[in-house]
């Protein structure tokens, strides 16, 4: 997407355990910028990343409700977009890496943390694509990754590559039928799964959350 300076405001997300504010851009901005980058590009890909989607609010919820899993551990969250589940994990975490792979979310990421003096987290941009080996976390956190099936053999790879480190993976997805198959394989690794129901502009959305561990 075409760098320019995305205005930001704080957006107010209800949670389980009271509400958290996290910096979001507006999306005329977001539009404008879009629309920019199509008109050189017409493959540039949709940002994604610019809203807070109903995933991310229930993998947050999950580890409200769960805060021993990231006890005093290194966090990663891969994909992250605006950070909400890494905002929150850095309340109980004892270091919190955020990262996606271009750099305009992470600037969100931060102007977050800032407001919530959380000096435990820093950004990388990192693609799942090609995610360094030398990346080794005690918890990794992904939010609503399985949107696209050209990539769904790329990410199942990913994720058994972390398992294989000893990582415990939490996972949150909408009920999606496109990735069935796809979730439907990670449940060999499954210890744990729940469902949290998430609103959505006065809708209900259920958002399914899998604990990974090899």
């Amino acid at each position: 997407m075409t760098e320019m300076n995305f205005t930001k405001y704080l957006q107010t997300v209800p949670l389980h355990n009271g509400s958290f504010d996290l910096f979001v851009p507006l999306q005329s901005d977001i539009q404008q910028a879009y629309l920019e980058q199509k008109s050189v590009d017409a493959n540039a890909d949709f940002p994604y990343w610019a809203k807070v989607w109903p995933s991310a609010i229930g993998l947050s919820m999950f580890l409200q409700a769960h805060p021993q899993l990231l006890q005093d551990k290194q966090v990663l969250e891969l994909a992250a977009g605006l950070g909400l589940p890494s905002l929150v994990a850095a309340k109980y975490a004892q270091s919190v890496c955020c990262s996606d792979y271009v750099k305009a979310p992470l600037d969100f990421v931060e102007a977050s943390a800032d407001h919530h003096q959380l000096t435990n987290i820093d950004y990388q941009i990192i693609n799942w694509f090609t995610v360094p080996s030398t990346i080794t976390a005690d918890v990794l956190l992904l939010s609503d990754i399985n949107y696209e099936p050209a990539a769904f053999a790329v990410l199942f790879e990913m994720i058994q590559v972390f398992l294989a480190k000893q990582t415990t993976i939490i996972l949150s997805t909408p009920q999606r039928l496109l990735a069935k198959p796809f979730i439907a394989q990670l449940l060999a690794f499954s210890t744990f799964q729940t469902e949290i129901e998430v609103l959505e502009n006065g809708v209900s959305v259920w958002v399914q959350v899998l604990l990974l561990q090899q």
